[in-house]
């Protein structure tokens, strides 16, 4: 089955970075229905303005909606987003996201 799994992930590769203005618009207006997203707040304010579904999720925010505290006790998360894991720090490694385990330095700038 991991013909299946490599063919599926090459059909969404190719749908996420495609042009073409009907399935482009439909998956971005998809998208935004299903997570409520409201596009005054990012700097490009019309799904025309996207070149592809892909340039759609990687869009920058309007700088006046999200101001950034620069105190250097704070930290920051540079996404519209959800916890789906939390946990422990243990010997600093943090949890497992997408199959991947992460350090807390990495997150950090090795500071």
């Amino acid at each position: 089955m991991a013909w299946l799994k490599t063919i599926i992930h090459e059909l969404v590769l190719k749908a996420t970075r495609t042009r073409i203005l009907f399935i482009k618009n439909s998956m971005i207006k998809l998208f935004m229905r299903h997570y409520q997203i409201k596009l005054n707040e990012y700097s490009r304010k019309s799904i025309s303005e996207y070149k592809s579904f892909n340039d759609f999720f990687t869009r920058e925010l309007s700088l006046n909606n999200r101001p950034i505290d620069e105190s250097a006790k704070t930290i920051i998360s540079p996404v519209d987003g959800t916890v789906a894991e939390f946990g422990s720090i243990k010997l600093g490694k943090l949890i497992q996201v997408k199959g991947i385990d992460y350090r807390l330095d990495e997150f950090l700038n090795h500071q």
